[in-house]
């Protein structure tokens, strides 16, 4: 009776093993969970733009941003330390090691020609809006929108 149980378990445990990577094209019998943990409806690679100068300020291409599994977070080159998550905001600081202090709101659609003026006064997807501040500058308009594939 034990070597039958041994070999359920050891079944049980290679079809746990291939469902690991699998999708529902491939196994569709394995669950699909998604991307979990915090963020995980904003995993994405955003390109982002500040805004120096309110109204009449011209968005300029900054780093891209990368939210990650886990939510991991990538401004630049740089994994954003401690960030603060509250649900659709997040926030970062340089008191923890980071070169800014930021504060975004991650979206679906906005419509708003102040932040998406030059793109038709609104924009749709996977986006944040907020500020980036450098130390010793003013806040800085800043504004994300995940990248065409």
């Amino acid at each position: 009776m034990t070597q039958k149980r041994n070999i359920a378990l050891l079944l049980i445990l290679v079809f746990i093993a291939l469902c690991a990577g699998c999708s529902d094209d491939d196994c569709p019998t394995c669950p699909d969970t998604g991307p979990t943990g915090p963020l995980a409806d904003w995993i994405g690679e955003y390109d982002t733009a500040t805004k120096w100068g309110g109204e009449f300020g011209v968005w300029q291409a900054s780093s891209d941003l990368i939210v990650a599994e886990g939510g991991y977070i990538i401004y630049g080159t740089a994994l954003i330390l401690n960030p603060t998550i509250d649900g659709d905001n997040v926030s970062w600081t340089t008191t923890d090691g980071n070169a800014h202090n930021v504060n975004i709101t991650f979206v679906t659609s906005q419509t708003s020609d102040y932040y998406w003026g030059d793109q038709g006064g609104g924009a749709s997807g996977k986006l944040f809006t907020g500020t980036r501040q450098s130390g010793g500058d003013g806040p800085l308009d800043f504004r994300g929108l995940v990248g065409e594939d």
